[in-house]
This record gives structure tokens, C-alpha cells and sequence, in this order.
């Protein structure tokens, strides 16, 4: 049987909640393959139990090459084994049970569709509780959402295996942007959709961007933003002007965080003095 489906899921020093991920994952393994991409954790990932219920294989790279590298070699290994479609998928995140039975079909219906992605569910880090949802976005709004960020969540995508051929790969000098990077260059010319249901439970967890790479994050953004301009749109502007913004608004906020940090440990050691 052809290879319809590969789910690449990059990984750097993963916790238990990467077994959770795993074992979320509803799809064939006749038709379907996880590329799982450990990229250079210490120490390296061990697969074990992970691969039950599922077509697990797993790409070990010699150092950490960053979320769009480790992609990167997870994308060119689905497209040596010839699959069809290519889904993104985090390995801290849960998928709703049919959500590649669901995704599937509409891209096999869908011919002009070039890229499928979904809303997605907020939950805590502890995956106990649901705090909240992305918003509903339609094409068109979702196409003005572009110039300002990223309007479909990454680990939500479903895309064409064509696509890659056709675009290339994640940019690897821009990194904590590769997603949005690759959207600016896809979808000004190709049909993409967004499921109105949210298929993917995105965990919001203090391992999520830190004061200090947001700022690089934020800075990164605008480069792309910059590079990709369009002078008659209105939305281009509103994009730049936000994230000018919060680029100018960084610094300060990481210089207040830090000196709180210290009042706090200077309070913490006068405490523990007067108490000796």
C-alpha cells in the first residue's frame, strides 16, 4: 500500500507528555508513517512503548539544529518515502481521535487545496483543564490575519507533499518564525482551509517561548513582515505597526521581569539572614 500520510513531530529533550501525544494519534499504519525527529536531546530519545498502535520511525539528529532544521529532515525523509500528504504535529500536544480521518478527507475532496489546517483547544500544562480556543477564522479573514501573525496554529497542519517540492523547505536562518515564514510564501498563491472544529488540544506550558527568545521571536517576525511588504495593503501596514510595537515594548518588559527577579532574590536572602 502507497504511503498516504506522514506525521512529522520534532523533539528536543521531550517529557512524559510526549507518550500522550503518541498515543493520541489515530491514523492507518498501513498507509501512515510518524517521523518522529529527536533533534540532538540528551539524552536521545527511546522509543519502546511509544511506537504501539502506530508506524513510528525515528530520525536521530548528531546536534540540536533548531525546530525548523530537525522539521526539515523530518519533511525530506516523508518525501524519500513518497507520501502524499504531510501533517505537523508537536510532541507535547493531543490530537482529537479523528482528526486525520477528518483532515484526510476533505483534502482527498478537495483537490484545489493545497494546505488544511484547524482550530485548536488551549490546555494547561498538566493537560487537566481547557482554557480556551483559537478563534474562527474563514480564508479571507485568515489571509488579512497573515500579515499580522500566524492565523493557523503549526501543529494543526495538513499539507501537500507537492507543496514542499514545489515551495522548498522551512527556512533554517529564521528561526521561532519558520511557520509564519512559510506561510508568507505559500499562501499568497495557493486555496488553503480551516476546520471550524478544533482537532489538536495545544498544551500552554512554561517550556513555551521565554521572555528572552519572544523578543527574537518578535524581531524575527518583523524581518519576515518587512521582506514580504505590500505597499497598497492596508492590513501590511497594521502588521508591521503591531509588531513594531511589541518589538519596541520587549525590552522593557525583560528589563522589568529581571529586576523584579532580582528585588525578589535580594527580599528572599535578607529573609533567610534575619532568620539565622
Amino acid at each position: 500500500m502507497s504511503l498516504v500520510l506522514a506525521i512529522v513531530i520534532p523533539v528536543f529533550n521531550p517529557g512524559s507528555e510526549l507518550a500522550d501525544a503518541l498515543s493520541s494519534i489515530c491514523a492507518d499504519p498501513n498507509s501512515s508513517v510518524v517521523i518522529l525527529v529527536d533533534d540532538g536531546s540528551v539524552p536521545a530519545v527511546q522509543v519502546g512503548a511509544l511506537s504501539s498502535g502506530i508506524n513510528l520511525k525515528l530520525i536521530r539528529l548528531d546536534r540540536n539544529r533548531g525546530v525548523a532544521g530537525a522539521l526539515n529532515a523530518g519533511v525530506n525523509e516523508a518525501l524519500r518515502m513518497g507520501a502524499k500528504y504531510i501533517a505537523r504535529f508537536d510532541g507535547d500536544d493531543l490530537c482529537v481521535p479523528d482528526r486525520f480521518i477528518r483532515q484526510l478527507e476533505i483534502m482527498e475532496s478537495r483537490e484545489e487545496l493545497s494546505l488544511l489546517g484547524s482550530r485548536v483547544f488551549y490546555i494547561s500544562g498538566d493537560g487537566g483543564r481547557t482554557i480556551g480556543e483559537s478563534p474562527k477564522l474563514t480564508p479571507r479573514s485568515a489571509r488579512r490575519m497573515l500579515y499580522i501573525d500566524n492565523p493557523i496554529p503549526h501543529p494543526t497542519w495538513l499539507v501537500r507533499a507537492d507543496v514542499f517540492r514545489r515551495y522548498g523547505l522551512y527556512a533554517e536562518d529564521i528561526d521561532l518564525v519558520e511557520d509564519y515564514q512559510f506561510l508568507r510564501r505559500v499562501l499568497e498563491t495557493e486555496v488553503f482551509d480551516i476546520v471550524a472544529d478544533p482537532l489538536v488540544y495545544y498544551r500552554v506550558h512554561d517550556r513555551s517561548v521565554s521572555r528572552r527568545r519572544r523578543c527574537r521571536q518578535l524581531l524575527n517576525l518583523l524581518m519576515v513582515q518587512l521582506k514580504t511588504f505590500r505597499f497598497f495593503n492596508v492590513w501590511a501596514y497594521a502588521g508591521v505597526i503591531r509588531t513594531s510595537a511589541y518589538v519596541v515594548a520587549c525590552p522593557v518588559a525583560l528589563f522589568a521581569a529581571m529586576a523584579i527577579k532580582l528585588i525578589r532574590q535580594r527580599r528572599d536572602g535578607e529573609a533567610e539572614g534575619h532568620a539565622a
